[in-house]
């Protein structure tokens, strides 16, 4: 069971996913679909994506992600899906991965989760 500092931490993490980070990511993937729902959950990170072309609604889960002191990258962990090739190709080239986070507004906009993630 979570305690009160955790799900107060999820809670500003959601504001964020659901506004900013949606965003953030969205423009990151649009020329294959849309993530629909992004929130944080118990410590995981969960996403709804619907690609183009597709009716099925895929569902993503990774299970931690941290950012580096500078904010300049994200080291993601272990990805989950509800589809075995999106997990499949999600372990191949996600799992472990350092995303660097470009400068500006999404470096700002993450400084103060760092610590929280």
């Amino acid at each position: 069971m979570l305690g009160f500092m955790d799900k107060a931490k999820d809670m500003a993490i959601n504001a964020f996913l659901n506004g900013k980070g949606k965003d953030i990511v969205n423009s990151k993937i649009g020329r294959y679909g849309t993530v629909r729902k992004l929130m944080r959950e118990n410590g995981a990170y969960h996403a709804d994506v619907q690609l183009k072309g597709s009716s099925e609604t895929l569902s993503v889960t990774l299970d931690s992600i941290s950012i580096n002191d500078d904010c300049s990258a994200a080291k993601l962990g272990t990805f989950h899906a509800n589809a075995p090739w999106l997990e499949n190709l999600l372990a191949d080239f996600g799992d472990g991965r350092e995303v660097p986070i470009p400068e500006g507004q999404a470096r700002l906009l993450l400084a103060p989760f760092k610590n929280m993630v």
